[in-house]
């Protein structure tokens, strides 16, 4: 019976580097499955470490009490909200994606020394993921029109895995430099600035240089960085409505410095904004956001924003709007709580996971809603590959 254990969790652990190697192939073109591919992980695990391992999982207890709490915030919020059974189904669907994240993050079954397998897979994934990428671009976009429908803009469906790559590239970055194998590294973000430039997100664009600046700046003082990026999470949150607020005023004057989905966030932060300061407390509850109303005005000035309405394309203003002061507060406390982890790793760890750290809040500057749930597995995902490079490389 010990041989047939050990064989499971032998096979538990290949199927567990499968999964993780699927992320930047099938999820470069896929994004949408990364929330699949998360849950099957960690129920795997899971199952894995309770039946095989003999290992109950670790829950996070501080995390899992903000969860509960943010859930509980959002369930009070249908009280008043504009669209209360909506609300309720959101914040089930929410409750669902942050407990299931907690499971996926819970597992420490997994071996330390399975990291090289596990990030050598990721590797090779991803340069080939990548590869398909180039192609499918000078094919214009044959394979994306084939497996996901015609986009309306021809390569935007890579977008999603383009984002979700700047965040896992560090946790295997970390792995490979700190283990001296420098040329793998090199070829971890040599292919992620390949997709950037290849692909058409101009997020990650911006996330690559603001990411590595904030590794060049920990690696010379990790407390100082992580301090002032603290400050600065806690100024964004707090002033975030009216900074919004007078950019896209004055959106006038970047009306031919900027691309149309520019153009188009900027009218729709107008009116979102305009709301938030009408329910700056309470919200307008979990999910409204396509519901909350445009005034005849408002919608006579606009060139792109439909009466029909559109999340946010911001997660801190979805929060003021969505859940008002009391989930941006939360929201903080999140970020924070993030932010005083990391300043508990080993200290050549810590550039890494604050240059992740600097991915994750510009990737909530501009995409997904905070009900996503492949946004919240990215996350997870993340997570756990850092755990997985802290216990094979810290001393």
């Amino acid at each position: 019976m010990s041989v047939l254990f050990r064989l499971m969790r032998r096979a538990v652990d290949i199927v567990s580097v499968v999964l993780l190697a699927a992320l930047p192939l099938v999820g470069l073109l896929l994004g949408p499955i990364y929330a699949a591919l998360a849950w099957v992980l960690g129920g795997l695990r899971l199952v894995g470490a309770l039946a095989l391992r003999r290992e109950a999982p670790v829950l996070d207890w501080t995390l899992a009490v903000l969860a509960a709490g943010f859930s509980l915030a959002c369930l009070m919020g249908a009280l008043w909200s504009i669209v209360p059974a909506h609300t309720l189904g959101e914040t089930g669907q929410l409750a669902a994606i942050l407990a299931a994240s907690l499971v996926v993050i819970a597992d420490r079954s997994m071996p330390s020394a399975l990291a090289s397998r596990v990030f050598g897979a990721f590797t090779i994934a991803l340069i080939a993921g990548v590869a398909i990428l180039v192609t499918d671009h000078v094919l214009h976009y044959w394979l994306e029109r084939h497996l996901t429908g015609k986009a309306e803009i021809p390569g935007t469906k890579y977008n999603r895995g383009e984002d979700y790559l700047t965040l896992l590239m560090w946790p295997s970055l970390a792995y490979w430099w700190l283990s001296r194998r420098k040329i793998y590294a090199a070829l971890v973000v040599g292919a992620v600035c390949v997709a950037a430039i290849f692909g058409l997100s101009t997020t990650a664009r911006v996330i690559l240089p603001a990411s590595f600046a904030t590794f060049l700046a920990a690696s010379l003082a990790a407390r100082g960085t992580r301090r002032l990026m603290a400050l600065a999470v806690i100024a964004m949150a707090a002033t975030l409505p009216f900074l919004l607020r007078m950019l896209a005023r004055d959106r006038a004057l970047l009306w031919h410095r900027v691309k149309e989905s520019g153009l188009h966030r900027l009218e729709i932060w107008d009116y979102m904004t305009a709301r938030v300061l009408e329910r700056p407390l309470a919200g307008w509850g979990l999910g409204a956001a396509k519901y909350v109303p445009i005034r005849p005005a408002e919608q006579a000035s606009y060139v792109f924003v439909k009466p029909s309405g559109i999340y946010p394309h911001q997660q801190w203003l979805q929060l003021w709007l969505e859940t008002g002061a009391a989930g941006v507060v939360l929201g903080t406390l999140f970020a924070l709580l993030v932010l005083h982890r990391i300043g508990r790793l080993p200290p050549r760890l810590a550039p890494f996971a604050l240059a992740t750290f600097t991915a994750a809040i510009v990737l909530s500057f501009s995409s997904f809603e905070i009900t996503t749930d492949s946004w919240w597995a990215a996350l997870a995902l993340t997570t756990l590959l850092f755990r997985l490079a802290a216990g094979a490389v810290a001393p």
